[in-house]
């Protein structure tokens, strides 16, 4: 999954946010992703979701990072997607 976001970008596909969920598989979990990705489109925006919020602040979470917890309702989700964007939200 990881590895298919990075192609997109590599591609020049036009990407406002990365809206990634922490465990991704297939060896590049989301917080390396967005890692990578900001590595190829400097100050791109990223959205973190997790379900694993017992695990979350062991793996090394930062208070920069954006997290939306599961679940999530759809407005709690527009909300914070609008908010990472710039919006108010």
């Amino acid at each position: 999954m990881g590895a298919a976001a990075l192609a997109v970008l590599d591609q020049g596909v036009a990407v406002d946010l990365l809206f990634t969920d922490i465990a991704l598989p297939g060896g590049i979990d989301g917080v390396k992703l967005a890692e990578m990705a900001r590595a190829r489109r400097s100050g791109l925006k990223v959205l973190y979701t997790t379900g694993f919020t017992e695990n979350f602040a062991a793996e090394g979470s930062t208070a920069e990072m954006d997290v939306l917890l599961k679940p999530y309702r759809r407005d709690i989700l527009a909300n914070r997607l609008a908010k990472a964007l710039g919006g108010t939200g």
